[in-house]
């Protein structure tokens, strides 16, 4: 049989949630994850996405898994970098703690915009926590912060230069048109769909001209996410 015509079947994605749910009795290494992810790597490549509502129950279940365990192996991966970023970091303030007219820490900023702004924009810090907590199908998996260090240590470093100092004002002004187009972009695309197929959108989002899933602010309402509207459904054929 052809390599290209061999897909897994139900029981090994049901094996592969067993495993990383018995590991939830306690907190996850991150050496587990990876390994996990590395062993069913291929499962992962051969799903056929968007999935359909056919697929079994343990199909959706890993993939949200393996994508939820991806990213946050990613930010991982991003420990050795900013354990680097902070030695830079560490150097810089000994030679000069000014921040303003610093040009060597607006550089060190510069250079950094990227891992600070894009690869760890969504890095769910919080300075109150000692676990990453996740809640996938009702079973809770915890991370620790402390598998984290270096990130957390860059993170509050890097936003306070950012935001707080404004050390990059230019990048700021470009992130503030990016983020007023793609809301303008948004609003447009929600009112046409509105005003295109009325009769089939949910009461909840007509209220919201547009559908609580796709807010540019991120913020989802849980309840929603898990149920099937309509809006889903046009969005996903006119974007296709």
């Amino acid at each position: 049989m052809p390599f290209e015509n061999i897909v897994p079947n139900t029981t090994s994605f049901i094996n592969a949630v067993d495993e990383i749910t018995e590991a939830a009795n306690a907190v996850i290494p991150m050496t587990f994850v990876e390994d996990w992810l590395g062993k069913y790597q291929w499962h992962y490549e051969q799903l056929s996405l968007p999935l359909s509502r056919q697929d079994d129950e343990s199909i959706h279940t890993f993939h949200s898994l393996y994508f939820e365990f991806s990213k946050i192996a990613g930010y991982y991966g991003l420990n050795p970098a900013c354990e680097n970023a902070m030695q830079e970091y560490n150097a810089i303030i000994a030679a000069n703690a000014s921040i303003q007219s610093n040009v060597e820490l607006t550089e060190w900023t510069r250079k950094y915009e990227k891992m600070g702004m894009e690869d760890l924009s969504l890095f769910p810090f919080d300075m109150d926590s000692v676990n990453i907590v996740r809640t996938i199908k009702s079973t809770i998996y915890v991370v620790s912060y402390d598998e984290f260090k270096s990130v957390n240590e860059f993170m509050p470093i890097f936003y306070h230069l950012f935001w707080d100092e404004k050390v990059l004002p230019e990048s700021i002004e470009r992130m503030k048109i990016e983020w007023e187009k793609n809301v303008k972009s948004e609003e447009d695309f929600n009112k046409q769909v509105l005003n295109d197929y009325p009769h089939v959108i949910c009461d909840e989002c007509k209220l919201l001209g547009g559908c609580k899933k796709y807010t540019c602010s991120g913020f989802v309402d849980e309840n929603h996410l898990n149920t099937h509207c309509p809006f889903d459904d046009i969005k996903n054929s006119m974007c296709s």
